[in-house]
């Protein structure tokens, strides 16, 4: 990938993907998929934080916690 990708094409790939989704499982594996890429464009520079927040927004809440959070922000450890 030589040019870092744009808010529009990255929107439009997520609603369309979101769209075919046949039920709730599904729904919830593509939107934990959606935010790790999404966390991983932020993380390498590639989208600003203001994108990674809209883009967010386009997925549906999950009902259970988020696994792509402790991933993103950093596990803190109890282990000496």
């Amino acid at each position: 990938m030589d040019q870092k990708p744009e808010y529009q094409e990255l929107e439009q790939r997520i609603q369309e993907h979101l769209a075919v989704c046949q039920n709730p499982t599904l729904l919830e594996d593509a939107s934990i998929a959606w935010g790790g890429y999404v966390a991983a464009l932020l993380e390498w520079g590639l989208i600003p934080i203001e994108d990674h927040r809209k883009l967010n927004d386009l997925l549906p809440k999950l009902s259970r916690t988020d696994p792509v959070m402790p991933i993103f922000l950093g596990v803190d450890s109890d282990e000496d």
